[in-house]
């Protein structure tokens, strides 16, 4: 590998009669400042080393460039292949048909491409070498039919800011942080099977299709006031620990997509929903809903909160709202048991409120359990039976002839348990004329129908929950 240093390259540059410039196999040392103005010249660097101070890519009179040249402006070309890059690079003020950054290693704090208009950018790695960038700025580009394709790339922060492209293609990536504000994608967008380890943000942008599959979204990903134009597919994330959605004051124009998913918390503030919105079978520990407005319908089938206690009523509020346009009573029900058992922890609910909550607990686990609505029909009259008799047992005269007491002979258990459902399932006083003669019996008999009879009704309600 030989070495040039800044002087050497200047050599080189100045003697070039060609338009294309190749520099391989070389251990380029930059001793200060170097500015390149590339003209009409495009510029290849293939297995090399690129050391030292910064360098600066630009054109700087691009309109004479233009008339003297046509139209080969547009095949200027910057492409690294192969490099290791330690020194700042700035590709910046020119007008290029393509920017590559293939197999490469950046260590440079500064990499920046920045107000130009380019139609393709592409930074590419391999499966079992993925490009290692420190940090790469692309601030202020546009282009006519413009592509950027970032792909397998190990890299640490990554800023795209003002820039406009029509498909961005950003997949299989490991991104320890991404910032993205001010942006503009004109066609689609895809963001698939990456992995974000820090919080990053998506600010102000506007993208027409989103594609986001199988993409770990690290600690944090924050969309603030994102507009979706199209389709928005944010599916099948993969479990992990910290995995984190976060939408403030977006809007979707076409249908989403949240299917077959796994995330640590999903929070949407204050964002519109315009079409048809798909929660189905996601999994999140965590989930809040505020502001959230669905203008035609949100389907939650299968989607599962694994920590429940730490919900607000106003999120279990909207989901069950959506459970209830879709039908879905079962998981109505179980949600309406959340939201339950989320008031009876409220510690302003008035005494009358907490108590028809505890009841309804108790009784029917809140129109979710026909089981508990039975049993506890059947401990009520069990209670009321034993204190009807308890209480006889200690009356002179009532006229009524079962009590509990050890001394006497014992009746066969054929004939108390026709006693007891007398007890519990009639209502008819005129073939009881016994409880009439005492006014205590009457009362424990009366005092216990009621709740008899609410346990008989939350029975029926609760078995009524697979009707619409």
């Amino acid at each position: 590998m030989k070495k040039i240093d800044t002087r050497t390259l200047c050599d080189i540059l100045e003697k070039a009669q060609s338009r294309i410039i190749n520099i391989t196999d070389s251990d380029i040392i930059i001793d200060e400042l170097l500015n390149i103005d590339m003209g009409v010249r495009s510029f290849y660097f293939k297995n090399c080393q690129i050391s030292g101070h910064r360098i600066d890519f630009f054109i700087e009179n691009e309109t004479e460039i233009t008339n003297l040249a046509g139209s080969i402006k547009s095949f200027q070309s910057i492409s690294f292949e192969d490099c290791k890059i330690s020194a700042d690079i700035f590709i910046k003020d020119c007008t290029l048909n393509s920017i590559s950054l293939h197999d490469v290693e950046i260590t440079s704090n500064y990499f920046h491409i920045t107000t130009a208009t380019v139609k393709n950018i592409s930074i590419k790695g391999k499966p079992d070498y993925p490009n290692i960038i420190n940090s790469l700025i692309i601030n202020n580009i546009t282009g006519e039919n413009s592509r950027l394709y970032f792909t397998l790339n190990n890299i640490s922060y990554l800023n795209i800011k003002d820039s406009s492209f029509d498909k961005v293609f950003m997949n299989g990536n490991q991104i320890d942080r991404l910032f993205i504000d001010n942006f503009n994608c004109l066609i689609s967008f895809e963001f698939w099977k990456n992995k974000l380890k820090q919080a990053s943000k998506i600010k102000k942008a506007t993208i027409n299709e989103f594609i986001g599959q199988n993409t770990i979204y690290g600690s944090e990903l924050k969309f603030e006031q994102v507009t979706f134009k199209d389709v928005c597919r944010l599916e099948q994330i993969p479990k992990t620990n910290n995995s984190t959605l976060i939408f403030k004051e977006c809007s979707f124009e076409k249908s989403a997509y949240f299917d077959n998913s796994s995330l640590y918390l999903l929070s949407i503030n204050a964002t519109f929903f315009k079409d048809i919105v798909s929660f189905n079978s996601t999994t999140v520990d965590r989930v809040v809903f505020k502001s959230v407005h669905f203008d035609k319908i949100a389907f939650f089938n299968e989607f599962k909160i694994l920590l429940e206690n730490l919900i607000d009523v106003g999120t279990i509020r909207i989901i069950k709202n959506q459970l209830y346009k879709t039908e879905n009573k079962i998981d109505y029900l179980h949600y309406n048991v959340v939201e339950q058992n989320l008031l009876l922890k409220d510690k302003s609910l008035n005494i009358n409120d907490k108590v028809l909550l505890k009841l309804n607990k108790k009784s029917n686990n809140f129109g979710s359990s026909w089981l508990k609505a039975i049993w506890f029909t059947l401990i009520v009259s069990l209670i009321g039976f034993f204190t009807l008799l308890l209480i006889n047992t200690f009356l002179n005269g009532s006229g009524y002839k079962y009590e509990i007491n050890p001394t006497s002979k014992w009746l066969s258990f054929q004939e108390i348990l026709k006693e007891w459902l007398r007890f519990t399932f009639s209502f008819d006083l005129r073939s009881y004329h016994n409880y009439e003669s005492n006014g205590f019996l009457l009362f424990v008999f009366f005092f216990f129908k009621i709740f008899i009879g609410y346990g008989v009704y939350q029975t029926i309600a609760a078995f009524r929950k697979h009707s619409k």
